[in-house]
C-alpha cells in the first residue's frame, strides 16, 4: 500500500494539472475560438475553419485595420466575415492577411482607406455587397491588390485592380451575364488583365471605357460581345492579343491611339459591320485572320512599318476596293486577301518574297497584277479562279533563271489559275 501510494498521489496531481489545462483552453479558445477585442471592435477566430469574424462597432472615428487584432498569427486567417456594426475599414486594413481566401465586405461598410487589400493577391477572393460604398472616382482603396475586383452596379460593371491583374474567378462574368451589364469601365490603375477572355460572351455590353494604363488587350479579351458598336484603344496599348475582338458583329467603329506593334491572329475576326479603319504606323505584324470576315470593311491603310501580314488576314472582306501593302513587307500569307471579291487595286511592292497558297484566290475584280522581280514562292491555288480576262505580269524576263516555285500559276484544271500571265519583255509565261 506504501508504494501506491505516491503513484496514486500523482495521478491525482496529473488529473488536476489536465483539467486545469482544459479549463484554461476551453477558457481561452473556446473549444477552438479565440477571441478578443479593441474599443468597440470584437473578433473571433475558429481555429477549425480558419475564419475571423469581425462584430461589433468600428466606424470612421476608428476604422477597423488589422492592428486592432493582437496576439493572432495573420497568416493562418483564411476567411473574414465582417458584422453589420463594422461601417469603416482604415488604410491597408487587410494587408497582413495574405493569405486570406476570400474577404466579404457587407453594405454596412461606407468609408474606405487607402490601399485596403494591398498585398493581396488574385489568390483572395474579394466580395463587396454594395459597390457604391467604393468611389470610382478613386483608386486609393484599391491600390497594391493584383487580382481583379468587379463591381456590378445595375447594368454597369465597374472592374478595379492595380498593375498586371488576373482574373482566374470568373464568377463575375456569370453574375455579369445575369444583370445583363451594358457599360464595363476599366479603373486606370490596370496595366493589363492576363487572363484570357475576361469579359468575353457578354452580349449585352455595348460600351467599354478602357484603363488609360492598358498595354495589353488579352486574347479573346471581349470575344463575341456581339452588341459592342465601338471602343477606343488608349495609346499605351501596344498588343491586340489573338481574337480579342473576334465575333463582335455590331463592332463597326475602332479608334485606336496606341503605340500598338502587334495586331494578333483573328483579332477582328467576324467583325461583320467594321468600317474603315486606320493601322498605327507603329504596327509591324498583323496575324492570321487578324480581319478575316469584316465583310463591310471597304478600306484600310496599311502603315510602312508592317513587315508581316499573316495567313487570312483579310480573307473574305468582300467589300474591300482596294488595298496597298507596304514597302517592307516580305511575307504575304495563305488566303491572305482570297474571297476579296471586290479588290480592284492592289499593289505589291519589292521586298515580297513569298505569296502563299491562295493568297488571291477568287479575287475576281482584280484586272491585273505586277509579281516584284524577288519572288521565289508563289503558293498553289494562288490566284485561282482568276479569268482570262485578268492578267498577271511577271517583273523578270523570260530569260532569267533564278530558281522559283511557281505553283500558284498553274491551269491544269478549271478551278486553278486561267489569267493571262507574261514576263516583263512580253514574253508569255508558259504555265506548267
Amino acid at each position: 500500500m506504501k508504494r501506491i501510494l505516491p503513484f496514486i498521489c500523482l495521478l491525482i496531481i496529473s488529473l488536476s494539472s489536465f483539467i486545469s489545462c482544459a479549463d484554461f483552453i476551453n477558457d481561452k479558445l473556446n473549444l477552438g475560438v479565440a477571441s478578443g477585442s479593441s474599443g468597440s471592435l470584437e473578433w473571433s477566430w475558429n481555429l477549425f475553419d480558419q475564419t475571423l469574424s469581425l462584430t461589433g462597432t468600428a466606424d470612421s472615428t476608428e476604422p477597423f485595420t488589422y492592428k486592432q487584432i493582437s496576439g493572432l498569427n495573420y497568416s493562418k486567417v483564411k476567411t473574414i466575415t465582417i458584422g453589420s456594426g463594422i461601417t469603416a475599414l482604415g488604410d491597408h486594413a487587410f494587408s497582413c492577411f495574405t493569405n486570406a481566401e476570400s474577404i466579404s465586405i457587407p453594405e454596412s461598410v461606407t468609408s474606405v482607406g487607402e490601399g485596403i487589400f494591398k498585398g493581396l493577391t488574385s489568390s483572395t477572393k474579394i466580395e463587396i455587397a454594395s459597390p457604391t460604398t467604393f468611389p470610382s472616382s478613386s483608386s486609393s482603396w484599391y491600390e497594391g491588390y493584383s487580382g481583379l475586383i468587379a463591381l456590378i452596379n445595375g447594368d454597369k460593371l465597374n472592374i478595379y485592380g492595380d498593375g498586371d491583374i488576373t482574373a482566374s474567378d470568373s464568377t463575375y462574368i456569370k453574375e455579369a451575364k445575369d444583370a445583363k451589364v451594358t457599360s464595363i469601365s476599366m479603373a486606370d490603375g490596370i496595366t493589363s488583365i492576363s487572363n484570357a477572355d475576361a469579359f468575353a460572351g457578354l452580349t449585352t455590353v455595348t460600351m467599354v471605357t478602357l484603363s488609360n494604363a492598358l498595354t495589353t488587350i488579352s486574347d479573346y479579351m471581349f470575344e463575341s460581345c456581339n452588341n459592342l458598336t465601338s471602343i477606343t484603344i488608349p495609346s499605351d496599348v501596344t498588343y491586340i492579343g489573338a481574337s480579342a475582338f473576334a465575333g463582335c458583329t455590331t463592332l463597326s467603329t475602332i479608334t485606336i491611339q496606341g503605340a500598338i506593334t502587334h495586331i494578333g491572329d483573328g483579332a477582328f475576326y467576324n467583325c461583320t459591320k467594321l468600317t474603315p479603319i486606320t493601322i498605327p504606323s507603329s504596327v509591324t505584324y498583323i496575324g492570321a485572320s487578324a480581319f478575316a470576315g469584316c465583310t463591310t470593311l471597304s478600306t484600310i491603310t496599311i502603315p510602312d512599318s508592317v513587315t508581316h501580314i499573316g495567313d487570312s488576314a483579310f480573307y473574305n472582306c468582300t467589300k474591300l476596293a482596294s488595298i496597298t501593302i507596304p514597302s517592307d513587307v516580305t511575307y504575304i500569307g495563305a488566303s491572305a486577301f482570297a474571297g476579296c471579291t471586290t479588290l480592284s487595286t492592289i499593289t505589291i511592292p519589292d521586298s515580297v518574297t513569298h505569296i502563299g497558297d491562295s493568297a488571291f484566290y477568287n479575287c475576281t475584280k482584280l484586272a491585273s497584277i505586277t509579281i516584284p522581280s524577288d519572288v521565289t514562292y508563289i503558293g498553289v491555288y494562288a490566284f485561282a479562279k482568276w479569268t482570262d480576262s485578268q492578267s498577271i505580269t511577271l517583273s523578270w524576263s523570260s530569260t532569267d533563271t533564278t530558281e522559283r516555285d511557281l505553283s500558284g500559276l498553274s491551269s491544269s484544271d478549271q478551278s486553278l489559275c486561267n489569267a493571262a500571265i507574261k514576263y516583263s519583255d512580253n514574253t508569255p509565261y508558259t504555265q506548267p
